[in-house]
């Protein structure tokens, strides 16, 4: 089964202005998780997330508490043009847009 793992970071950049100046300000990224379950698909978007925040030179991820969810590719039409990464593969630098 494929899902869409959607979530929330900040860049370094970001993290630096919200603290200087109080605000909020988020990015989102996503990626195609192939997986059995939801719930292992949730489980592996995690590990892709916090991957791409510390590639971004960001801090950690998880630790940030951001939002994220997944859901079906069927139910994301939008959700196209990535190619789809198995549970326990991380996206090459070309999987994202």
């Amino acid at each position: 089964m494929a899902f869409v793992f959607r979530f929330g970071y900040e860049s370094p950049q970001q993290s630096s202005a919200n603290a200087r100046a109080g605000w909020d300000d988020e990015s989102s990224q996503w990626v195609v998780i192939d997986a059995p379950d939801e719930a292992a698909a949730l489980a592996w978007g995690r590990e892709v997330a916090e991957l791409f925040v510390r590639e971004l030179g960001g801090g950690s991820w998880q630790a940030g508490g951001f939002a994220h969810w997944v859901e079906p590719l069927g139910a994301c039409p939008w959700a196209v043009g990535r190619p789809r990464v198995a549970v326990g593969q991380f996206p090459g630098a070309a999987g994202w847009v």
